[in-house]
């Protein structure tokens, strides 16, 4: 049995062969040296290109043995006998020195100690050298497609680790649209216009980014104000229509193949769209009826009317939607001047509940001649407690009935509420006045009653 001590730490092991305590056998005392190690422990180093970079391989008791550098399969160094023809490494005591670093030095670095054996002591050090992102042609570029069409946006972004790409189009708060070097749209159209952003990131550095301004070509299309509108014998009226289109449309109002000498007035809004006003002066009835908005450019014509009638427009409800009474609701509603009208037909049903619909409760409003007001009421009675009712008015002239107005929703309570009468707080308050006058009187007679004793 073979026992190892070390002595004054000299590197030199004795062997001692059937020790058993204090005796030894001169004879057979043998000396072996230490076996050498590496004192270094694995790293792993990341830098920005352009570092230099120490790599460490500090060797204890390395004797005959000789220390080898190498880069994966690629040697460096043998010993002090540089292999690799780089004037940025060098050796010093105990390390591997790269200055200048750039991506192409990332990797495993070994530091290997070679003699006779198969099986070398090996310490090994990975190199990761990074790299800020750069995207080539970082300028905004200008692309021009036609609607229908699909289009990729290209962005291409070099840095170490690779970048992550992300897509986003301005006006879209915080939505990512895509990830990676292109972006494909298909079947564009005009809300595809606009411009595009590409963010490249690795994590070092900040981000950097490439705009791309998208022009979309697109057939005109036509949006009006209104479908249809009342007009006065003797008055003025308005009608307006907005217009997208690229090119920009020819812009034009078109009544029974006419074009119309009116005046009109167009201006661009905030959002790219054109908006077309007519004037229209209603001299007499032939100046009701279709009139057509149109809009041309290279890609076709467009056309969408709008109805300039007699008929009164929709009247509007101004009441609030609590009633003040259990069983009974006032119903406020106001119609536009210079209409005309001689009769309004209010609608009202208790509110569907699950698979029960009521019927209609119908109540025709006649208007008094010469009556100037715009504004008008009615109490509705016989109404159930605490329940929610709709109402709909309709306004009658000589034309015919307007469309209904939009559905009021009100509800009942369930209990009438109080209201004090203000003539009776009036009276109160009277009555209170004259008996603190009437105090202070007989107060003021009896000092002089005093007074006079």
């Amino acid at each position: 049995m073979w026992k190892y001590y070390q002595i004054f730490q000299v590197g030199i092991l004795i062997q001692i062969p059937g020790f058993t305590g204090l005796g030894v056998n001169k004879s057979s005392l043998q000396v072996r040296e230490e076996s050498p190690w590496i004192e270094t422990q694995s790293t792993n180093y990341r830098m920005e290109q352009g570092g230099t970079a120490v790599l460490n391989c500090n060797v204890r008791n390395l004797g005959s043995m000789i220390k080898v550098w190498r880069n994966g399969t690629r040697v460096i160094y043998v010993g002090d006998i540089k292999i690799r023809n780089d004037p940025r490494i060098y050796l010093n005591t105990t390390s591997l020195i790269i200055q200048g670093v750039t991506v192409w030095d990332s990797g495993w670095y070994y530091c290997e100690l070679e003699n006779d054996i198969d099986n070398p002591v090996t310490l090994k050090h990975n190199l990761q050298v990074t790299e800020p992102p750069a995207i080539e042609d970082e300028d905004e570029r200008q692309l021009t497609s036609i609607s229908g069409s699909t289009i990729s946006l290209s962005c291409r972004a070099a840095g170490h680790p690779a970048p992550n790409i992300t897509w986003s189009k301005e006006g879209k708060r915080s939505e990512i649209l895509g990830h990676g070097p292109e972006l494909t749209l298909t079947q564009i159209g005009r809300l595809d216009a606009g411009r595009y952003k590409c963010s490249a990131s690795n994590g070092v550095g900040n981000p950097v980014t490439k705009t791309i301004h998208l022009t979309v070509l697109y057939f005109p299309e036509i949006f009006p104000s209104v479908n249809k509108v009342h007009g006065s014998v003797g008055h003025s009226v308005n009608i307006s229509c907005e217009v997208w289109g690229n090119p920009k449309p020819d812009l034009d109002w078109i009544k029974t193949s006419q074009h119309l000498n009116f005046q009109t007035s167009t201006l661009q809004t905030e959002t790219g769209a054109y908006l077309s006003v007519l004037h229209v002066f209603v001299y007499n009835e032939t100046y009701l009826g279709n009139y057509n908005c149109t809009a041309q450019n290279r890609f076709g014509q467009i056309s969408k009317s709008v109805l300039i009638r007699g008929n009164p427009d929709p009247p509007q409800v101004l009441s609030k939607d609590v009633a003040d009474r259990k069983n009974s609701y006032t119903l406020i509603w106001k119609s536009e001047p210079q209409q005309n009208i001689s009769l309004y037909q209010i609608m009202n049903r208790k509110l569907p509940d699950g698979s029960v619909v009521y019927a209609w409760d119908i109540v025709d409003y006649p208007v008094k001649e010469n009556y100037k007001e715009d504004q008008h009421a009615l109490e509705i009675t016989k109404l159930e407690s605490d329940s929610a009712y709709v109402t709909i008015v309709k306004a009658y002239n000589r034309y015919g009935w307007s469309d209904p107005s939009q559905e009021f929703i009100f509800y009942t309570r369930g209990k009438d509420m109080v209201v004090e009468s203000p003539i009776k707080e009036e009276s109160n308050m009277l009555s209170s006045g004259l008996i603190h006058a009437q105090t202070k009187l007989l107060y003021i007679m009896y000092i002089i009653l005093l007074l006079t004793q």
